[in-house]
């Protein structure tokens, strides 16, 4: 799961939605046998060791590609540029079971994207936070075709509603996809002005979409439990808990009018890990009831959210 660190801020909230910030050892000890779950299988940071003297150029596991001209770093506490090694550790997110194992969901604060990639790049010197003294460098998103209307979205670390650590993206003015991508069939080239978490993404349809609700039994809520919608490839949000609907529901994430989607539950409620998997279609007023939840073993649950 994602290591956010302690997080006083928390996003706005809504009266209907249960707010249990206040007591987070609680949740997380009823959210155990989940959380490590979930931070067992989370994508690793891969760790670079570069000369900071010379361009510098990056392929991850992944296959997304950093380039970086020389002398591109300088101490965050002062001006002027930086020389010698510098390390360079890359955490990537390209796939549905990446987003669900990291934690690291698809959303503005009232909108749905759909993600090409995203990343949490941190430059240290000597253990000291870097950051940028170029102007931008260059990110290569890898694909099998290319859609003019992705973006580039800058990352913020949150406590979201449930009272998970979470990512809320916002667009980035200061960053672009290059025209060269216009002449490529099976790459993104970016222009990014920002180190640390980046998305590239584009605005989720959701004309006459719908709230998708949940209903499970009342002993599955929010300190035991988590959902998500998963409704395309790599666009992945949470569901909410509601106190005053005793239900899970999507809050202002509108789901798109007839799009197939997937809801998956996983749950430690009694101690045990358990889970569900509902394959539906989004309808208006959307709502689905689940009578019991299923018990099930870390490997076969990792097969299920890596076929996802």
């Amino acid at each position: 799961m994602l290591a956010l660190g302690a997080l006083l801020g928390a996003l706005g909230c809504n009266d209907d939605v249960i707010q249990d910030l206040s007591s987070p050892t609680d949740t997380t000890k009823e959210k155990e046998v989940v959380q490590a779950f979930l931070a067992k299988n989370a994508p690793p940071a891969q760790h670079f060791t570069v000369d900071s003297d010379q361009p510098i150029e990056i392929v991850t596991k992944g296959r997304l590609t950093f380039k970086f001209e020389k002398n591109a770093f300088k101490n965050s506490d002062r001006s002027g540029r930086l020389t010698g090694n510098v390390d360079i550790s890359i955490t990537e997110y390209v796939s549905n079971a990446d987003i669900i194992y990291g934690g690291v969901t698809t959303t503005t604060a009232n909108q749905l994207l759909q993600s090409g990639g995203m990343f949490n790049i941190e430059v240290t010197q000597n253990g000291q936070q870097l950051s940028l003294n170029s102007k931008q460098y260059d990110v290569d998103f890898p694909t099998d075709a290319i859609d003019y209307s992705m973006l580039l979205f800058k990352g913020e670390e949150v406590i979201n509603e449930n009272g998970e650590p979470d990512i809320s993206w916002e667009e980035n003015y200061d960053s672009w996809v290059s025209d060269d991508s216009i002449r490529q069939d099976t790459i993104y080239r970016t222009k990014l002005g920002f180190l640390n978490w980046g998305n590239l993404d584009k605005y989720a349809l959701t004309t006459n979409g719908s709230i998708v609700h949940l209903k499970l039994p009342e002993i599955y809520t929010n300190k035991n439990t988590l959902v998500y919608t998963v409704l395309a490839d790599r666009s992945i949000t949470y569901m909410y808990s509601s106190q005053a609907k005793k239900e899970f529901n999507s809050k202002q994430y509108l789901m798109p009018a007839d799009l197939d989607f997937k809801i998956l539950v996983i749950s430690s409620a009694d101690g045990n890990l358990k889970y569900k998997l509902i394959h539906s279609k989004v309808v208006p007023n959307h709502m689905e009831v689940v009578a019991e939840l299923d018990a099930v073993s870390e490997a076969d649950l990792d097969q299920v959210i890596q076929n996802i």
